[in-house]
């Protein structure tokens, strides 16, 4: 009578090929199943878990929008606009400075100074990729502060690239 070297009797030593292939299953799992924080350190952010933004029309609200889901790589400076988009003239900025300086000189000396706002942690929801405006001169000083952004003029274009 032959003896089958894969059945698994009673009590028997013997490993079955089903057996050991469930082990080192088991076995292999346990090595691949590892926390994040074992791989990356604490408050690692693995690059699946941000999503790539595209924003269009950047110049005004939509740089506050882009700012919400991520901080600028370089601090954005906008430029003195008037509310038409339009730079302020030599006039305007010196009527304006003459109004803050008149400002000044009305409080009160040791008056209530503005709270300063705690530093915090850098904001990066989101991988900012791709930024688009039709007026590049308007929105130039957005484009300036993502320095790693895919720079477009027409959305259409931007879509079709940007899959």
């Amino acid at each position: 009578m032959k003896k089958n070297l894969f059945s698994k009797k009673q009590g028997s030593k013997d490993l079955s090929r089903r057996n050991f292939i469930g082990t080192m299953g088991a076995a292999t799992a346990g090595f691949m199943v590892v926390p994040r924080n074992v791989l990356g350190g604490k408050g690692y952010k693995a690059p699946s878990d941000m999503i790539n933004v595209a924003g269009i029309g950047i110049g005004a609200r939509g740089q506050a929008d882009i700012q919400g889901i991520a901080d600028p790589d370089v601090p954005i400076v906008r430029p003195a606009r008037t509310n038409t988009g339009q730079p302020y003239t030599a006039e305007q900025l010196a009527a304006q400075a003459a109004r803050e300086a008149q400002r000044a000189a009305n409080r009160p000396a040791g008056g209530q100074q503005q709270p300063s706002r705690p530093e915090r942690e850098p904001r990066k929801l989101a991988n900012i990729y791709a930024l688009c405006d039709v007026d590049t001169e308007f929105a130039a000083h957005v484009f300036k502060g993502y320095p790693k952004a895919k720079v477009y003029t027409d959305w259409r274009e931007m879509l079709q690239k940007e899959k």
